[in-house]
C-alpha cells in the first residue's frame, strides 16, 4: 500500500506543486485556531524599545540643554549676592567671564576630558553652594567658590587658546597647500 502511494506521489508531483489552496481555507483555519472571544496577541517588546529610546533621547537632550545653556550656576539655594553687594559684584563678573568663554567654546568640538573637567567643577561648585548659609563657614566657602570660578575661567581660557591655535594652524596649513 505504501509503495502504491509513493508511486502515485512521484507520478503526480507536478500537479501537487501547481495547485494552491484557496485563501478562504486559511481564514477558516485561523478562525478554528483562535476562539471567537479571544483577541490576537500583540508584541509589546517593540513598543517598549521605542519608548526606551525616546526616554533616553529626552534625557540626553535635557542634560545637554542644561549644560550648554549655562544653567549649571543657577541651581536653587543661596547665592553669594544674598550675603553682600561685594560678593554680588564678584559673582556677576565671574559668571559673565565664564559665559563668554563658554560661548566661544561652543563653536569648537570639545574633547571628553574637557567636558568632564567642566562638569567636575560644576559639581564642586554646587556642593559648595549647598553649604553656603552655614554662618560658621561662609567666608571659607565663598573663598572656595571664588577659587572655583577662577579655576574654571583658567581652564576655559586654555581651551579657547588651544582651539584658536589649532584653527590657525589648520588655516596656515591649508594656505600652504593652496600655494
Amino acid at each position: 500500500m505504501q509503495d502504491q502511494l509513493d508511486k502515485f506521489m512521484r507520478e503526480n508531483r507536478a500537479a501537487f506543486d501547481a495547485a494552491e489552496p484557496d485563501s478562504m481555507i486559511w481564514d477558516n483555519i485561523e478562525k478554528a485556531i483562535t476562539p471567537a472571544g479571544q483577541s490576537k496577541v500583540v508584541n509589546i517588546w517593540g513598543y517598549a524599545r521605542v519608548a526606551a529610546v525616546a526616554i533616553l533621547l529626552l534625557t540626553i537632550g535635557a542634560i545637554g540643554g542644561s549644560y550648554f545653556s549655562g544653567s549649571a550656576y543657577q541651581s536653587p539655594g543661596l547665592v553669594m549676592q544674598d550675603l553682600s553687594t561685594e560678593y554680588a559684584e564678584a559673582e556677576a563678573y565671574y559668571v559673565s567671564q565664564i559665559n563668554q568663554k563658554m560661548d566661544q567654546i561652543k563653536t569648537f568640538d570639545l574633547s571628553e576630558s574637557v567636558v568632564e573637567d567642566i562638569q567636575s567643577l560644576n559639581d564642586e561648585f554646587n556642593s559648595l553652594r549647598s553649604k553656603l548659609g552655614d554662618e560658621v563657614t561662609d567666608e571659607v566657602i565663598i573663598s572656595a567658590m571664588i577659587e572655583n570660578y577662577k579655576t574654571k575661567i583658567r581652564i576655559l581660557e586654555r581651551v579657547v587658546d588651544r582651539m584658536e591655535k589649532s584653527e590657525q594652524e589648520k588655516t596656515k596649513h591649508n594656505d600652504e597647500i593652496q600655494l
